[in-house]
C-alpha cells in the first residue's frame, strides 16, 4: 500500500497525463503551424452534404490548394482525420473545442499558417472564394512575391 506521499505523487501525475492528453489536439494542430494552412469541415450530419460538397472541390482543385499548402480536415461526430496525409485520427470533440464549433453545427473553418482562425462559414466556400480568402493573407502575398522572384 502506497503512503500518502506516494499516493499523491501518483494523483499528480494522474493530473499531468490528463492536462497532457487534453492538448492532444492542440498539438495535433500546431505541427502544422507555419508549413500549412487548415481548412477543418464540420458535419455531423448522416448525408453529410457538407462534408461531400466541400471535399469534392477540394480534390477537383489539388493543384491549386497544394499551391496554398492547404490540407482538408474532415471532422464528422467523433471523429476527424487529415485527408492525403498520413496523420493519425483526432479527437473531433477537442477540435470543434479548438475553434469553437458546437456539435451539429455545420461549419467550414480557415486556420492559417499562423494557427489563427482566418474565416468561418456555415456553408460551402467555393473554390473561387477560398482562393480569394487566402491570397489577400499577408503571408500568402509574401508567399507570391516569392514565387514571381524565382521565377
Amino acid at each position: 500500500m502506497p503512503s500518502k506521499r506516494t499516493a499523491s505523487w501518483m494523483i499528480g501525475l494522474s493530473a499531468l497525463a490528463v492536462f497532457a492528453t487534453s492538448s492532444a489536439v492542440y498539438a495535433d494542430l500546431s505541427e502544422f503551424q507555419w508549413k500549412n494552412r487548415l481548412l477543418l469541415v464540420f458535419d455531423d450530419s448522416k448525408d453529410a452534404a457538407l462534408l461531400r460538397t466541400q471535399r469534392k472541390i477540394y480534390d477537383e482543385n489539388q493543384a491549386e490548394m497544394k499551391e496554398r499548402n492547404l490540407l482538408f480536415f474532415e471532422v464528422a461526430k467523433d471523429r476527424a482525420r487529415v485527408i492525403g496525409k498520413p496523420a493519425p485520427e483526432m479527437d473531433a470533440a477537442k477540435l470543434r473545442s479548438l475553434v469553437s464549433v458546437e456539435s451539429q453545427e455545420k461549419q467550414v473553418v480557415l486556420i492559417g499558417k499562423d494557427g489563427g482562425v482566418k474565416h468561418r462559414r456555415e456553408g460551402v466556400i467555393e473554390a473561387p472564394d477560398l482562393f480569394a480568402i487566402i491570397d489577400a493573407m499577408p503571408m500568402r502575398q509574401i508567399e507570391m512575391r516569392s514565387n514571381d522572384e524565382i521565377k
